[in-house]
């Protein structure tokens, strides 16, 4: 079984992705854009460009763990037609975006879509990160607060 980190929208609050790494061994993590950081100041995180990004992190990312492809992108270019749509054409059960600010765990035409929101700032009511468990072609979701 594997353990991902996914976090969003982080906006230069590199201390609280320092908290997360401390408190959460994984085996990847990734941000979904909008770190406003470069890779130095983010590692040990795998990022996508978000609409606040200026340094060189690549729109998408497509990632194989076990038996799951993913599809990681910021998702403020996508509709959400456009992300399933994206996703199929790259073979992605899963997609990983941020940008709303908002946690979001659904699945839309076969596609499992989830946005951790923002761990720096949250418009909804959940601040924090989430927690991924990969095991074959099975994944669960869990939600960790900050607080």
């Amino acid at each position: 079984m594997r353990k991902i980190v996914i976090v969003s929208d982080s906006h230069h609050q590199n201390d609280l992705l320092k908290q997360v790494v401390q408190k959460e061994k994984a085996d990847l993590y990734l941000h979904a854009g909008d770190s406003e950081a470069t890779e130095e100041e983010i590692y040990p995180f795998l990022s996508v460009r978000g609409n606040c990004d200026f340094t060189p992190f690549p729109l998408e990312r497509v990632i194989t763990i076990e038996e799951v492809t993913l599809l990681l992108v910021h998702g403020h270019r996508l509709t959400q037609n456009e992300l399933i749509r994206k996703a199929k054409d790259v073979h992605a059960s899963l997609v990983i975006c941020g940008h709303s600010h908002c946690y979001m765990d659904v699945i839309l035409d076969g596609i499992h879509i989830v946005n951790p929101g923002s761990i720096a700032k949250p418009r909804d009511s959940f601040k924090g990160y989430l927690l991924l468990f990969v095991d074959g072609c099975n994944i669960e979701v869990r939600k960790i607060s900050l607080f």
